[in-house]
């Protein structure tokens, strides 16, 4: 008596191997609805640090980490990383340190192209020193001064009445000069514009040549004029 064998009647649609890859697909399909019902979720992947994100991170670095110049010492690469300082005006400043050492940052002002608007913008990249370290010093007590709030300080806090520190009308810068009886910041500034279109002053008698100074201005500060 012949026995009939039961036959798959998955065979009739699909071969032996796709079965088998639909039966995989359908234990996988059992096993999410499983966790789901179970309230299982996969932990989320940790975000991946671009490399914007890494610049940005740079960037800020750079600038809470301001690097202060010593126009003492400094370098021609070092000081073109001044603002409004090119390769120029950085050589003007070693020549002018080579001539006379700087006595006080403020001593910028007296090099051609460097006005007040420009001596600003690079002081709070300075290290200072001399007068103008007494004036912070002065100004600020013993807190500590923040790089992005430049301190706007007169190179002296003594009244002009009680300041007999001599000043160089050929070299000293616009504080300085500020200090000087009379003369407040336009003749401060016009001083330094005077020897810079005409040269150094060949005696303290020439400062009247200087408009807005007269005789009496002389006078009353001749105990302090150097040249």
């Amino acid at each position: 008596m012949l026995v009939r064998k039961n036959r798959n009647p998955l065979l009739n649609y699909l071969t032996p191997g796709e079965q088998r890859g639909l039966l995989v697909l359908c234990v996988f399909i059992l096993l999410g609805c499983g966790l789901n019902v179970t309230g299982w979720a996969p932990l989320p992947a940790a975000p991946k640090q671009n490399a914007t994100n890494s610049a940005g991170l740079a960037e800020k670095v750079s600038r809470d980490h301001v690097v202060l110049i010593d126009i003492r010492t400094a370098a021609i690469e070092e000081l073109i990383k001044l603002p409004g300082i090119g390769a120029k005006r950085a050589q003007d400043i070693i020549n002018r340190r080579n001539t006379e050492p700087f006595r006080s940052t403020s001593d910028l002002l007296s090099i051609k192209g460097i006005g007040e608007k420009t001596y600003l913008k690079m002081r709070p990249y300075l290290v200072l020193f001399g007068a103008d370290t007494l004036a912070v010093a002065g100004a600020v007590g013993t807190d500590s001064i923040k790089a992005d709030k430049p301190v706007t300080t007169r190179a002296s806090s003594k009244p002009k009445a009680d300041n007999t520190a001599p000043v160089n009308i050929n070299t000293a810068g616009l504080e300085e000069l500020m200090t000087l009886k009379g003369i407040g910041k336009v003749k401060a500034n016009a001083i330094i514009e005077y020897r810079e279109a005409n040269g150094a002053f060949q005696s303290v008698d020439d400062l009247v040549k200087v408009k807005g100074i007269g005789p009496k201005t002389l006078e009353n500060n001749r105990p302090r004029l150097r040249i």
